[in-house]
């Protein structure tokens, strides 16, 4: 059959033509593969120290290049410090505060225009995929902001001798191995993160691009994934687990889903540690127009808002907790703790959506665990800042909060915190709305010992201004048929059970069972003055307070309770005789 077909001269002639150009496009792929090995190879060197001002040194060991597929594979590349120049960014004032190291074991490229690249000076390549990469990253605080270089070009001026422009279709990292070492602590801080996966899309450097503030690194976007991520806090005292983390430059939006904290051990905490005792668990955090490059660049947190939505919040607060009455303890004041970060800070919104708040406190008394839970919180806090640029236009941060007390009476509250104020200047105002009395009891009882045993709450208003020195304000508290009883530990079961005689004088002498005393008759309110004691925490002074005015709206004054406690410890003293006499008798 192939004798037939090459019996006419003019097919001879075609076949062997096309023979000689497929070997001459073979030989001249292989001579020019050759050829551009060790130009790529410089070209790759020479680019990266350019675009870098001269800190960064890339290498490898082995190309191997193919123009008729369009693809470069690269097998063991590294990118380094240089340590010389570093040091004298250092020296000059202009050294970066994030340092990079890379190590892959294998590089792809594909849909490489090499002719391009060959004639025009311009790299154009369709995707590159990083097999097995490894990033190391290390952070210093040599800057707080940008500083002006002595060389003010940008990069694509730097590369423009060599180079007329780079583009790249899509960058892929998938299970990157990456570690980070945070030196801006008092000891180092590592983190390691074995699963993240990394695209980049269309990184273009040209005359064009390298003035757009649009692009992250020259790339219209960068999405990062992290899964599984797991790991100890610095002080080993808590373990912390995320299902994901998703990060898109182009929509500066990061999601964080599936967030966990809890203590390395329950059992063992307190023994570790004179702390209060954290676990969260929240179903997400969205951060919306997040400033990664800020934070990037210089550790200062920058968002537009924060949404957290679905969980629980939870405090136990430190059984061992020594408390010093002469030390002053205002950094609890939010607004204090603010401004004392050792990191910038600005948020604009941040949007609570069902998240649970539960405080539990242990009583040495009763030998029990009370709990206050605020359930289905939701609302805004606007304006958290320690930013002095946004403090100069407001330096108010206004919170706004709707919960459910003990999962029944709606609590609204607003808080107004003067973030400049040198008196830590705040104020509160709020309602909590109708609910029956005894359900406070699972979370007052074990704490206060204490047990209502009957009555409803109408309403409670509240409204107060106060700061670090005293709190002033006004208290209304309505309601009806309140009876309360006095609690005791029992010796031989450890049961709270009802002190009769005390409980008996508290609801005859102390407290008035309705407020209003009658129908149409002036209800009673409190004006406070309460003076902080200077070892008071912030949320211990903002219920002090509310509590010094429940207690006068409940008819409560400390001459009332000096008399009922006197009349009790008479009565006890007789009760006490009239036993050692039946005993006397008996022997």
């Amino acid at each position: 059959m192939a004798a037939k077909f090459l019996k006419h001269k003019w097919q001879k002639v075609t076949v062997y033509t096309l023979l000689t150009v497929a070997v001459l496009i073979i030989a001249g792929a292989l001579i020019l593969n050759s050829y551009l090995k060790p130009m790529l190879q410089d070209k790759l060197r020479s680019s990266i120290r350019e675009s870098s001002d001269s800190l960064y040194i890339a290498d490898f060991k082995e190309a191997e290049i193919s123009l008729l597929r369009g693809k470069i594979t690269i097998d063991s590349a590294t990118l380094r410090v240089d340590t010389a120049a570093y040091k004298a960014k250092k020296r000059a004032g202009t050294a970066p505060n994030n340092l990079y190291s890379l190590k892959v074991k294998q590089i792809t490229l594909a849909g490489v225009k090499a002719l391009k690249f060959y004639f025009s000076k311009k790299i154009d390549v369709g995707r590159i995929i990083l097999i097995e990469p490894e990033i190391d990253m290390s952070y210093e605080a040599n800057n707080t902001e940008d500083k002006p270089s002595t060389d003010k070009r940008t990069i694509w001026q730097r590369i423009s001798k060599s180079l007329n422009s780079i583009r790249v279709g899509e960058i892929v990292l998938d299970n990157l191995k990456f570690r980070h070492i945070d030196y801006a602590h008092k000891r180092p801080l590592l983190t390691e993160i074995n699963e993240v996966n990394l695209h980049a899309a269309d990184l273009l450097i040209d005359s064009v691009t390298q003035g757009d503030t649009s692009r992250f690194f020259y790339c219209k976007d960068v999405t990062t994934e992290i899964k599984n991520y797991s790991g100890k806090t610095p002080d080993a005292l808590y373990l912390y687990d995320i299902n994901s983390i998703k990060l898109s430059t182009r929509s500066k939006q990061l999601c964080i889903q599936g967030i966990k904290l809890k203590p390395f051990n329950n059992l063992l905490f307190f023994n570790k540690t004179r702390s209060d005792r954290f676990t969260i668990s929240l179903d997400s955090v969205q951060l919306n127009r997040f400033d990664f490059m800020t934070f990037y660049k210089y550790r200062s947190f920058s968002a537009e808002g924060i949404k957290i939505s679905d969980g629980t919040i939870s405090i136990y607060k430190a059984p061992n907790k020594i408390s010093t009455p002469a030390k002053e303890n205002i950094k609890t004041f939010p607004h204090v703790a603010l401004r004392n970060l050792d990191f910038g800070l600005r948020i604009d919104t941040v949007t609570l959506k069902k998240v649970n708040l539960v405080y539990t406190e242990y009583n040495k008394k009763s030998g029990q665990t009370g709990s206050l839970t605020f359930s289905k919180t939701s609302g805004k806090l606007l304006n958290i800042t320690n930013n002095k640029r946004a403090l100069q236009k407001n330096n108010l941060c206004n919170i706004s909060l709707t919960s459910y007390f003990m999962n029944r009476g709606r609590l609204d509250v607003k808080f107004t915190l003067n973030l400049t104020d040198k008196d830590a200047a705040f104020s509160y105002r709020g309602s909590l709305g109708p609910m029956e009395l005894s359900g406070i009891n699972r979370g007052v009882a074990p704490i206060a010992m204490v047990k209502v045993t009957s009555g409803n709450l109408k309403r409670l208003d509240f409204s107060i201004d106060a700061n670090r020195y005293r709190a002033k304000g006004q208290v209304k508290l309505l309601y009806n048929d309140l009876k309360i009883g006095i609690l005791k530990r029992d010796e031989d079961d450890g049961k709270l059970k009802k002190k009769g005689l005390m409980s008996i004088l508290a609801n005859h002498l102390v407290i008035e069972r309705n407020n209003p005393d009658e129908p149409g008759k002036a209800p009673r309110s409190a004006n406070i003055n309460f003076i902080r004691p200077v070892n008071y925490a912030f949320f211990k002074l903002v219920w002090k307070t509310l509590f010094a005015g429940i207690k006068e709206c409940a008819g409560v004054s400390d001459m009332d309770e000096k008399k009922a406690n006197s009349k009790l410890s008479e009565k006890d003293l007789e009760k006490q005789k009239k036993a050692k006499e039946k005993k006397k008798k008996k022997d």
